[in-house]
């Protein structure tokens, strides 16, 4: 959608005067949010949260671990370490693999490194792919 069709759903006068004089020479930019950028925004939600940060920050360290290690270093109970696993599984941050009777989760390096490399595309200002074409 360009900005000159989103300016008309604004329901401040003084708002949409400001805009169009502003961004005069910005009007007929097309701004679509792209679905990695929605796929970034879950993965951020769910790393704010300080006991999942600190799941990936263990597995970081010791490679695999099953949820009884990871509850034990942590000093919390195993069903809350399942939990938020759960949720780090939801967006491929980390990797379930049963050993016998016991689940064994791993980072997903591979899913992180795109993360990252999102994120720090998003963060340059200066970079093609995300400037208006």
């Amino acid at each position: 959608m360009k900005l000159r069709e989103i300016i008309n759903s604004i329901k401040s006068e003084s708002c949409k005067l400001f805009i169009i004089e502003r961004f005069r020479n910005t009007l007929d930019i097309e701004i679509e949010i792209p679905n990695e950028i929605e796929y970034l925004c879950k993965v951020l939600n769910i790393l704010s949260n300080n006991i999942r940060l600190k799941i990936i920050y263990v597995l970081s360290k010791i490679e695999k671990a099953p949820v009884c290690l990871i509850a034990s270093i942590l000093n919390k109970d195993e069903t809350l370490i399942s939990h938020h696993l759960k949720h780090l599984k939801m967006v491929d941050l980390v990797i379930e693999k049963r050993e016998g009777k016991f689940h064994i989760y791993e980072l997903n390096f591979k899913k992180l490194n795109e993360v990252i490399n999102l994120l720090t595309k998003i963060l340059r200002s200066n970079d093609e792919s995300l400037s208006p074409k």
